[in-house]
């Protein structure tokens, strides 16, 4: 069985400002753009702002004799890897 490790991110946007804490610097940051997070707190009165809560998890695993690792990430359940066993099936 496969190790995990779940992070959850707070990502706040607006024209000039991300906050991403616990950052694991293996992840690149742009792939937060492409997927949605969970509303976590929404203000809609002065400053009109939105905290989401996008979903990364770390997965480690070992395929004939070697470690790898992969994330998935976002509502989506997108997969992002630099590199996997060629003859490797799974993702």
């Amino acid at each position: 069985m496969p190790e995990q490790h779940i992070n959850i991110f707070f990502l706040r946007k607006n024209q000039v400002f991300e906050f991403i804490p616990n950052r694991v610097p293996a992840f690149p940051l742009k792939k937060f753009e492409k997927v949605s997070g969970e509303a976590f707190f929404v203000d809609e009165n002065l400053l009109r702002q939105t905290i989401e809560l996008v979903p990364l998890t770390h997965v480690y695993y070992a395929y004939s004799g070697k470690d790898y690792d992969y994330f998935v990430f976002g509502r989506e359940n997108k997969v992002h890897t630099t590199k996997y066993p060629s003859s490797c099936s799974i993702l």
